[in-house]
């Protein structure tokens, strides 16, 4: 044995030299007239699936850079790269520079030629595999579309063109590190992940670093898979069977695999079906777009089943809105789009200059021929690319074969106790990653950050059992009857569970598993057991009691279940889809309200004596029509919420494109109730200056101002106010208009600034689902129907208007009840679907009172496609109909102050093109974009602002509307003061 030692200097990061030894050996056969020299140990070979050690004569050759293999040639047309033996599939040639360096595969796994990294013998495509030109086919038509960064914005949407890019818009980026171990769990294993997740490691806010299973059925431990789920660990799915070839089969085999892995979970480890959200594919081979689709219908967040070859920069997570941005290297990725969908990558782990090679799995790298000293430094090199660079969460995922050799286990130790003690380093685990990036924060914000937090979750399972029981059952497979164990904290099956029998009852394919996304049909297919419609009412949406991201329509005592669309969750309070800070979450038990004097200055019911137009509007209930005009024409009112910027700006334009008109020939315009932060007030101005209406919503969009007082509305209002004037132009006395974030309007306090500051209406109130809808009231009477959201004003406000969203819905027709269009459940239909469901909500105002049909969006509907369709179609039919106009809101309300018949509108000088004398010119062609200071709390940050102005010295902000730097400078007086 020739052995030879190669020196190279490393600096750490305390700038010290070190010199690494790499000791190189190379095993020389003699012939037969000779001795023969061998270098051999016996090596025991942990399989994931297997429960016992099988012991194998191997011959260690560590031939990995001294001599150029004269029976192996690079090709000449790379020259660099990893390649098959040819005689043996043990080992492989690392190719630099055209010299070959021959390496062995760790033991019990084989080089496959495809994906270039060592796997197990089942999956290896072993031996040099000659290029063949692919069949000539025809393209498929529905392929995902490139990243479009425009369109997709967090938190519904994350691509970028090569998937590598930071998150840029926070300077403090965590670098996370997501544990995550393959296969099954038993005694073969689990002492060694305890002692990975020791409870002594923690991460900057004094928790317990945390880990993701992903879990195969045959040989697992189930008091185990508890264990660990109940210390806070996330538990996934891998599959039932291991079986290969999956990635070939079928819808009804995937659902058996994963949906059956799922219920075994819940079954025998006592783990909601709601807590398991995340998969991987075995032998990381995705199962193209079936998995996914599968993914998609039964309520899965995320994937993790995709490599990504040995990149310089590493690629973050993205949702498969788009195509993926990498090459896929299993070769079976999808290419269809799953809106809403994360893919968590596998990024290849590599060390340049240093042997290894490239592996998704930390135990296909060919590092058991070093020391633990070596392995903690190849890691540390692995592991700055993504700490120096991007940031991107650094995947270490494993098998169990990795802890059978105590080298590496030693080494992965020496890891992670220097890197859990670095002020920025979190271990989390994969839900808790994405759960970041839908909304992420700061470094100095992530001690207080509560899904990081240590607090126990409600729906984690429970302690097991302190002793299991084991079943011996009886397994039949195929054509062979078996035994197979079974531990777990419950009675014993009848039957070893599996493929069609979760449970183990015995009966084979008894299972029935039905998306979460298809509602139950009354006429017997299959009613939820667990679900019962309150008898009491009997109609109406309810919470599903076991995840938020549900709610069933009672129809008559029949619960039908839908699903939120992606990034919502069901409010019980509100009855409809919103975001996940504001959902009261779960069924919400009534309690007695608390006994207290009633308030003696409440508004009176309407009295239509007294309450008369131009000054006053009200009804009994809301729903009289305006029945002095035979010919009343049919208003809709497009409007929408939050900031204008690139991500939705075209969108808008498209809807308001100018081709679309009214019956007079002007084009259709729309109302626009704009918040701060993120906005750009050069097309805020634009929209405008085209005769579109800007209103206001509030500046900090914060949670909670329902509950604050005077000064806090008067900051967000009229604060919001003074920025449109200041960096969009737009006149004061232009915005009349207001509404509320989340819909939560702030009780008596909002609608007294209101009153005071000179606005015309606000438009904030919801309407429950009511068969005929309720037309703008003024607020000098009581409101004339129930209040969804509990803060609505109680007292007079005489000439102030409220202008109502009535809630969407289809008898008959799924979809739920909604305010906003966006939090309706159709983001599983087809263009003519949608168009067809808009139509019909609509002719409940058409042919029947003709009250203003508010149609009020979020961005998020023009994320998905076939929604964003379905309206253009149905803009282009209602537009074409002859008694229908589309308006600003203070429009609307300006007809109803004085009314037109249909005859008269043609020459009605408030609809007319007639361009107004007060709205702001054309902005510039080019805006000025900021790069600002932002003060918030306790930290400081960098935000962008975009207008036709000279920058100012700050990010405006509340107190200080035109960023002059000056904190709480604002002063604002009363209009009537």
């Amino acid at each position: 044995v020739n052995q030879q030692q190669k020196e190279s200097a490393n600096k750490t990061d305390d700038g010290k030299s070190t010199v690494l030894v790499q000791q190189k050996q190379e095993i020389l056969l003699c012939s037969t007239s000779k001795a023969v020299q061998w270098y051999g140990f016996f090596e025991m070979i942990m399989w994931q699936t297997a429960i016992f050690g099988l012991v194998t004569l191997v011959v260690l050759s560590k031939v990995d850079g001294q001599k150029k293999e004269d029976d192996f040639q690079c090709p000449s047309a790379t020259g660099t790269g990893n390649f098959a033996d040819p005689a043996t599939c043990r080992r492989f040639y690392q190719c630099v520079d055209g010299y070959p360096y021959m390496n062995r595969c760790p033991s019990g796994l084989f080089f496959d030629d495809i994906s270039k990294f060592c796997t197990f013998k089942n999956e290896a495509r072993c031996g040099p595999i000659a290029s063949t030109p692919a069949p000539i086919t025809e393209p498929p038509t529905d392929l995902a579309e490139k990243c479009n960064n425009k369109e997709c914005q967090l938190p519904y949407c994350f691509c970028s063109k090569d998937g590598t890019c930071q998150l840029s818009f926070l300077k403090q980026t965590p670098q996370m590190i997501l544990l995550t171990f393959d296969g099954a769990v038993n005694l073969q294993n689990y002492d060694h992940y305890k002692k990975v997740l020791n409870g002594k490691r923690t991460n900057p806010n004094g928790c317990p670093i945390k880990g993701t299973f992903y879990v195969s059925h045959e040989y697992s431990n189930y008091q185990m898979i508890q264990q660990l789920a109940s210390e806070g660990n996330e538990i996934g799915t891998e599959t039932i069977s291991l079986q290969t070839g999956l990635q070939d089969k079928g819808y009804e085999e995937w659902v058996g695999e994963m949906i059956g892995m799922r219920e075994i979970l819940r079954h025998f480890a006592n783990i909601s079906k709601s807590e398991v959200v995340g998969m991987r594919a075995p032998f990381l081979k995705p199962g193209r777009n079936t998995q996914y689709k599968v993914l998609e219908e039964f309520g899965y967040i995320y994937d993790s089943s995709v490599g990504v070859p040995a990149l310089p920069i590493p690629v973050w997570p993205y949702t498969l809105d788009y195509k993926i941005p990498h090459e896929c290297k299993s070769g079976t990725c999808p290419t269809k789009s799953f809106p809403g969908v994360w893919e968590v990558p596998l990024n290849a782990h590599f060390v340049e200059g240093f042997e290894g090679g490239h592996c998704p799995y930390l135990d296909q790298c060919v590092l058991h021929n070093h020391d633990p000293d070596d392995v903690f430094q190849w890691l540390q090199e692995d592991f700055s690319k993504y700490y120096d660079q991007n940031r991107a969460p650094y995947m270490m995922a494993f098998h169990t074969n990795w802890f059978s050799i105590k080298e590496l286990e030693k080494g992965l130790g020496k890891f992670l106790d220097w890197a859990s003690n670095l002020p920025d380093v979190w271990f989390v685990t994969t839900t808790q990653a994405l759960t970041w990036m839908t909304d992420p924060k700061g470094l100095k914000q992530l001690d207080n950050y509560e899904p990081w937090s240590c607090n126990k979750k409600d729906n984690l399972p429970p302690t097991p059992c302190k002793t299991s029981i084991k079943c011996a059952l009886s397994f039949k497979k195929e054509n062979f009857t078996d035994t197979r164990y079974l531990e777990t904290c419950r009675d014993c099956p009848n039957q070893y569970p599996w493929l069609g029998d979760a449970t183990g009852s015995g009966i084979p394919n008894k299972d029935n598993y039905v998306p979460d996304n298809v509602i139950f049909t009354v006429d017997g297919q299959k009613k939820e057991d667990d679900f019962q419609c309150p008898s009491a009412t009997g109609t109406g949406n309810f919470a599903d009691p076991a995840t938020c991201r549900r709610f069933y329509q009672c129809v008559d005592g029949y619960p039908y279940m839908n699903r939120c669309p992606s990034g919502l969750f069901f409010d019980d309070i509100s009855k409809f889809c919103t975001f996940k800070n504001e959902a009261r979450c779960g069924p919400i038990a009534s309690t007695p309200a608390p006994i207290t004097e009633p308030p003696t200055d409440l508004a009176e019911k309407c009295n239509n004596k007294e309450c008369q137009l131009p000054y006053c509007f009200c009804s009994k209930d809301g729903t009289c029509q305006l029945s002095f005009l035979k010919q009343t024409p049919q208003m809709i009112l497009l409007t929408f919420d939050g900031a204008v910027n690139l991500q939705n700006y075209d969108h808008y334009k498209k809807v308001l494109n100018g081709k679309r008109t009214n019956p007079n020939g002007c084009p259709i315009k729309g109302t626009f109730y704009v918040s701060h932060e993120y906005s750009n007030y050069q097309m805020i101005q634009q929209l405008a200056s085209e005769g579109n209406e800007i209103g206001t919503e509030t500046i900090s969009l914060q949670t909670g101002l329902q509950d604050k007082g005077y000064e806090e509305w008067v900051g967000e209002m009229i604060g919001m106010r003074e920025i449109l004037r200041h960096f969009a132009n737009i006149s004061k006395s232009e915005v009349v208009g207001m509404r509320a974030p989340f819909l939560k309007p702030g009780r008596n306090t909002q609608y007294k600034v209101l009153e005071e500051f000179g606005y015309i209406y606000d438009s904030s109130v919801g309407v429950p689902a009511l068969p005929i809808p309720v037309w703008p009231y003024t607020l000098d009477y009581k409101i004339p129907h129930e209040c969804k959201s509990g803060t609505c004003p109680t007292k007079s406000f005489p000439g102030v208007w409220e202008v109502p969203l009535n809630a969407h819905f289809v008898e008959g027709f799924e979809g739920g009840h909604c305010p906003y269009l966006d939090q309706c459940v159709l983001h599983n239909h087809d263009p003519d679907d949608v168009f067809q469901w808009l139509q019909e909500d609509f002719s409940k105002y058409y042919d029947q009172n003709r009250a203003p049909y508010m149609m009020a969006f979020h961005t998020n509907w023009f994320s998905i496609k076939e929604l964003e369709k379905g309206l253009g179609k149905f803009l282009d039919w209602a537009s074409n109909l002859p008694d229908v106009w589309f308006l600003t809101t203070t429009q609307a309300l300006t007809w109803m102050t004085d009314p037109k018949g249909l005859k008269q509108l043609d020459n009605y000088e408030p609809w007319s093109c007639n361009k107004k004398d007060n709205l702001p010119p054309a902005p510039c062609k080019t805006s000025i974009k900021c790069a600002l200071s932002f003060k918030r709390d306790n930290f400081t940050d960098t935000r962008y602002l975009e207008a036709c102005r000279d920058c100012p010295n700050q990010y405006p902000w509340l107190g200080d509307a035109t960023g002059s730097g000056i904190p709480n400078k604002d002063n604002y007086v009363e209009d009537n003061v």
